[in-house]
């Protein structure tokens, strides 16, 4: 992002030129040093004069590429008037800018463009400085404007052209870039335009560009090692083995409990392995439950694979049995099958699945199955802000129906390790009529929630939490509840080596859908995992 900041420098550096000449014809800039400045700012009784000394300490600073101290000064200035000439008004903002005091800068160009709305040049440095605070959508708002006025703005153009490739949005920034270039050669476009091919996976095109990128200036020097120091690192990231040709395994063990009485033990055991140029998991799940009256137990075998049909479109499928081990029908068929397609900044999935409801020993009696239909949605709103959504239709074995809604929204707290994440949940569900056979199946249900989800990184360890809390209310059996609910979940996770790592996870609450019984619980478990 510096890059463009070191071109702003140049002028800004020109533009102070005659700072220093008017001390020298004053009496020669050796005399005008920083303590002289602070001596007389502190013998002055009037804030105005106060400002105007605050903003020649500032300009000094400036003199001598000093922006952090710069900026200090001229913040100090403007606190304490604001009615400098717009211009110079303009170039104290943008060297606050360069002090990086992005937030303070940021102010100063929304006052200037209160007062002038008219004011380009304060509303691209405006945009510029939103993109190096990481606001793209605002920083795009603001460019917007000015492309508006002037579609052939090369610097609103690089602007929006950063603010899309920062955003992810190569396939969006490539164009600008190059309709910069088919004008002229120019180092900050052909730098941006570079890492565009190489995330693109153009190699051959990318080093054509990189071999145009001639620096001129020591910044744009700068700018050439970082990325030539990318390009190694892509190079030894396609070096290493591609995770969707590599075997990985994995064996967990979970058991739950719930306050009816219900209790299960899982056994997993899962195998990963390249074939035909795609991936192939087999899962093999053992389940023994057992309530107060019953102890059932099941085994379940399944095979899933992944094509990828187009750049934008993948297709999931899945096929399995499972064998029941209490005396009765012994084996069903179950499977699924899943359309995803790419959207612009979203996705959209089609899924149908046949699964059984094995959760409790009851459930395995009755030989409780269900065929689903359900549609998805998931779109970045903004860089931090997240939605999804999910409708499903389920049959089940026993003549009962249901229609479920699931709407959520997240906000990206904190991006940075430990990241944190907050959000909300709207779930709708809704059978056809109680059945009965020891699933939860409500009328009319309602929950909203609020949820917090930190993670982290730290050496060998991970983790990741979600803590929950809201309201929920159904009718069941002709009884209506309405009920506060809290809970939430933990994984832990440790690299033994470098292939192999154990995790422990917790769970808990009274959310009535978490489980199919629909009752207060807790789970824990293991699991370790590996790749070769």
């Amino acid at each position: 992002m510096k890059m463009a900041r070191l071109l702003v420098i140049l002028v800004m550096l020109f533009g102070n030129a005659g700072i220093c000449l008017a001390q020298a014809a004053e009496g020669g800039s050796d005399g005008a040093t920083v303590e002289s400045y602070r001596k007389t700012i502190a013998g002055s009784k009037s804030d105005a004069e106060k400002a105007i000394l605050y903003k020649k300490l500032g300009d000094l600073f400036v003199s001598r590429e000093d922006f952090k101290n710069a900026a200090e000064e001229y913040i100090r200035a403007l606190s304490l008037k604001r009615d400098f000439p717009e211009h110079e008004w303009v170039q104290m903002a943008v060297s606050i800018s360069w002090g990086d005091r992005l937030e303070e800068a940021i102010a100063e160009f929304r006052a200037i463009l209160k007062k002038n709305p008219g004011n380009v040049e304060a509303r691209t440095h405006l945009a510029r400085t939103l993109s190096w605070a990481g606001k793209f959508d605002e920083s795009l708002a603001e460019i917007g404007d000015v492309l508006d006025r002037n579609p052939e703005d090369k610097d609103a153009l690089l602007i929006k052209a950063n603010d899309l490739r920062w955003k992810g949005e190569i396939d969006e920034a490539l164009p600008l870039y190059r309709s910069i270039l088919d004008r002229q050669e120019d180092f900050d476009a052909r730098i941006g335009y570079t890492y565009v091919l190489f995330a693109q996976g153009e190699e051959e095109a990318a080093r054509e560009s990189l071999s145009l990128l001639k620096p001129a200036y020591p910044y744009q020097e700068d700018e050439l090692k970082k990325l030539q120091e990318e390009i190694k690192k892509l190079q030894e990231e396609a070096n290493k083995p591609n995770p969707a040709q590599q075997s990985r395994g994995a064996v967990k063990y979970s058991h739950y409990r719930d306050t009816d009485g219900n209790e299960l033990d899982r056994y997993l055991a899962s195998f990963d392995f390249p074939v035909g140029g795609r991936n192939a998991l087999f899962t093999y799940v053992h389940t023994a439950a057992h309530d107060y009256t019953r102890r059932n137990s099941t085994d379940m075998l399944t095979g899933e694979t992944h094509l990828q049909v187009s750049r934008q479109v993948g297709m999931g499928a899945g096929l399995g049995v499972i064998r029941y081990h209490d005396g009765g029908e012994p084996d069903f068929l179950i499977g699924h099958l899943r359309t995803d397609v790419e959207l612009p900044h979203g996705s959209a999935g089609i899924a149908l699945a046949r699964e059984p409801l094995n959760e409790t020993a009851e459930l395995i009696e009755k030989r409780i199955r269900f065929s689903s239909a359900g549609v998805s949605l998931s779109h970045n709103m903004t860089e931090r802000l997240f939605f999804f959504g999910n409708y499903t239709y389920a049959d089940f074995s026993d003549d009962n129906n249901s229609n479920e809604l699931l709407l959520a929204l997240r906000y990206a707290l904190k991006q940075e390790n430990p990241r944190v994440n907050v959000g909300y949940r709207f779930r709708y569900l809704d059978f056809d009529h109680q059945s009965f056979d020891g699933y939860f199946d409500p009328n009319h249900f309602v929950s909203n929630q609020i949820f917090v989800n930190p993670s982290f990184e730290q050496g060998r360890f991970r983790g990741t939490a979600e803590l929950f809390a809201g309201y929920q209310t159904f009718m069941r059996y002709g009884v209506s509840h309405n009920d506060v609910v809290y809970g939430g979940t933990a994984v832990v996770g440790y690299k033994l080596t470098k292939n192999i790592t154990a995790e422990v996870n917790v769970e808990g609450g009274d959310d009535a859908l978490q489980t199919a019984a629909g009752f207060r619980y807790y789970l824990y478990g293991v699991r370790l995992s590996g790749a070769w």
